[in-house]
């Protein structure tokens, strides 16, 4: 009887110690799951009414940036729910990004603008800072100039676009038409493949990224979730929802929330990875 006991409890942690590390919804988790990556306390910051895209934290983390739909135009959200117009639809959202409290875009003939606080008033020609390394697409490669030179660092096998410098200017992420995400250490000079995946953004350290991977039906997403890998090549899935298309995830400066998109709609979370690093 004592055999079979301990036979028992052999079982139950070993299927405790397969769990998938993902808090079920309303329950609390377990200290095995508080170690893992994961986002909880989801809600919505924009109104269900008003499409939105494309989220970028402000760089004390208070307020978040958004674009309309095609990229549109920009708008400021603050985390209790508040929505005001910055730009109208002369400006596109696309890659518009906070640098200190301003804000830099595009116009739609793709001239550099920037947007300083309070008012926002557009700036157009605004000159933008010079600095090495640079990353930029030509001929579906991605380019690394070093100041002294410029070499290919994508490789051979797809169309290849989307490059971000990670935060301490010592990597490259990138995405591939039909292969997906790699990662560039800039350093070794050696790649890493990610995978599958699209909208990756850099954590402020440097150490990974987030990215969403959807699925459609052809016509439409039907469903997305929110991953994070890291640069040692760990991946670890932070989503799993059905009633939200989680895409475009980035986090705040301090890590600790994640902002998305879901059918137009910015949401934010809190957001744990200190179990993974």
């Amino acid at each position: 009887m004592r055999t079979m006991f301990k036979i028992h409890i052999f079982v139950f942690f070993a299927l405790l110690g397969c769990s998938s590390g993902q808090p079920d919804k309303g329950r609390a988790s377990s200290a095995l799951q508080d170690s893992s990556p994961r986002v909880y306390d989801v809600r919505p910051i924009s109104p269900a009414d008003m499409f939105l895209m494309s989220p970028q934290f402000s760089s004390d983390g208070k307020a978040i940036l958004a674009t309309g739909e095609k990229f549109k135009g920009l708008f400021l959200l603050t985390m209790d729910g508040r929505v005001s117009r910055i730009a109208g639809d002369d400006i596109s959202g696309w890659q518009a990004r906070f640098e200190g409290d301003r804000i830099v875009a595009f116009d739609n003939s793709r001239d550099p603008v920037v947007l300083s606080p309070p008012e926002y008033k557009v700036a157009r020609g605004a000159p933008l800072v010079s600095e090495y390394p640079k990353v930029f697409q030509k001929d579906d490669s991605i380019i690394l100039d070093d100041g002294a030179k410029e070499i290919v660092i994508s490789p051979g096998n797809d169309k290849f676009y989307l490059p971000v410098l990670s935060p301490r200017k010592d990597a490259v992420v990138f995405e591939g038409l039909n292969t997906g995400i790699y990662i560039y250490d800039i350093g070794s000079k050696k790649t890493l493949h990610i995978g599958r995946g699209n909208h990756p953004s850099w954590l402020s350290d440097g150490s990974g990224i987030l990215y969403d991977i959807s699925e459609d039906d052809g016509v439409k997403i039907i469903s997305s979730d929110i991953y994070l890998a890291l640069r040692d090549g760990r991946k670890f899935k932070l989503t799993d929802t059905r009633d939200l298309k989680e895409m475009m995830p980035v986090a705040s400066p301090d890590m600790g929330l994640v902002a998305f998109e879901s059918d137009g709609q910015i949401f934010t979370g809190h957001l744990e990875i200190f179990g993974a690093r």
